[in-house]
């Protein structure tokens, strides 16, 4: 247990955490799509995610 959780709670910890870099979208209700532009945009901004956002 770490002493920064909580005792009967479940905790997540996370390994190999990398900063996002935000892009401006405009913002919608629900789930939705982002079109290839917007995903472009992502991946420009966080490199990391690049090849994921390519298929």
């Amino acid at each position: 247990m770490h002493p920064w959780s909580e005792p009967g709670c479940f905790h997540w910890e996370l390994t190999n955490v990398q900063r996002l870099h935000p892009v401006k979208a405009r913002g919608m209700q629900g789930l939705w799509a982002p079109k290839r532009p917007l995903l472009d945009q992502i991946a420009t901004a966080n490199p990391a995610l690049a090849t994921r956002l390519a298929a």
